[in-house]
């Protein structure tokens, strides 16, 4: 009997990364720990709502910004992305454009209809302002694409290529309609699901490949020996599916659905930035900072407080724009 459960247990070699350490468990976790707790305040109004909110955002989403930065500076990405002129615009002329941008329509307050902005600069803004929101939305609702990779054997073997598909088509509705509650609440202040006919459509879209991946899971159920992974793989799917659930009933929920993100791409980026890094010889503050765990933290830690602060400020000087509105969000992902 113990060599038969010895011949069904996979290969550590063969093991996804989430299989291979109990970092699953912290991701799941989070759903509770996090996007249960902070939605629910958030949804009563309840106080220390906002404060529970921006500490959570400045502590796990600024910080998971800054890493980003530390990514984007890493030596070896910056080799690649110098390589050619398309990867040198998509990498280095890009990103900071978008940022500029926002910066203007910020310092210049484009968002406002006081007669001195002109229509076609507010229509303008709106465009790029929620063509880069649908992109937000996307990259997040998009994190369990994938999953059968972090969970690779015997647990994807068992699924059909159909999940695939299923599951790309599935989360790229669900970020459809958060960004259609998104803008429902930019047009008439309401920002709370609204069905009409594109809403519908997309809702029967979702349902449907919602009902053919959980069809997929059972029958994986039946054709692997490994339950305790094909639940991880479905646990991991499940809470998914419900965060980014939240911000279609509600935008300002959007805050509270990140939370799994957050803690996923902490998990996931903490051993190449900093264990990988740790193993070059390459010199500079960045490379340094990379060998330095704790201390990139904590300058992590004080860059994120900074920036939250100066946006915390500067929402509260434009009206409409405070994060503590039902349609704003205090948080960066």
């Amino acid at each position: 009997m113990a060599q038969a459960r010895r011949q069904t247990r996979p290969e550590r070699s063969t093991l996804g990364y989430l299989q291979t350490r109990p970092w699953n468990v912290v991701i799941l976790s989070s759903f509770v720990v996090l996007t249960v707790p902070i939605a629910v305040f958030q949804f009563y109004h309840l106080p220390g709502a906002f404060a529970l909110a921006a500490l959570y955002a400045v502590l796990l989403g600024g910080t998971h910004f800054v890493i980003t930065l530390g990514v984007y500076l890493d030596a070896g990405n910056r080799r690649y992305f110098s390589s050619s002129l398309a990867r040198i615009a998509v990498y280095f002329l890009i990103p900071p454009a978008i940022l500029v941008l926002f910066f203007i329509i910020g310092y210049y307050q484009l968002t406002t209809t006081d007669g001195r902005t002109p229509l076609s600069a507010i229509a303008a803004v709106f465009l790029f302002s929620s063509a880069v929101k649908a992109l937000d939305y996307l990259h997040v609702a998009r994190q369990s694409f994938g999953v059968l990779q972090l969970f690779r054997a015997p647990v994807a073997h068992a699924f059909p290529a159909s999940q695939r598909r299923f599951d790309n088509a599935f989360f790229v509705s669900m970020a459809a309609l958060q960004q259609l509650t998104f803008l429902n609440g930019v047009r008439n202040g309401n920002p709370e699901f609204s069905l009409n006919p594109l809403s519908a459509g997309l809702f029967v879209i979702a349902a449907v490949c919602l009902l053919a991946i959980v069809m997929n899971f059972v029958r994986a159920a039946t054709r692997t020996p490994d339950r305790r992974t094909w639940l991880g793989s479905f646990g991991y799917f499940t809470l998914q599916a419900a965060s980014a659930a939240l911000p279609i009933a509600r935008a300002g929920l959007y805050t509270a659905s990140l939370a799994m993100h957050y803690v996923e791409y902490h998990v996931i980026m903490f051993p190449r930035l900093f264990r990988h890094a740790a193993a070059r010889e390459e010199r500079g503050a960045t490379s340094w900072l990379q060998r330095h765990a704790v201390a990139f933290y904590l300058l992590a830690t004080v860059v994120a407080i900074v920036i939250s602060r100066d946006a915390s400020s500067g929402s509260r000087s434009r009206p409409g724009l405070d994060p503590r509105s039902p349609s704003g969000s205090c948080s960066t992902s």
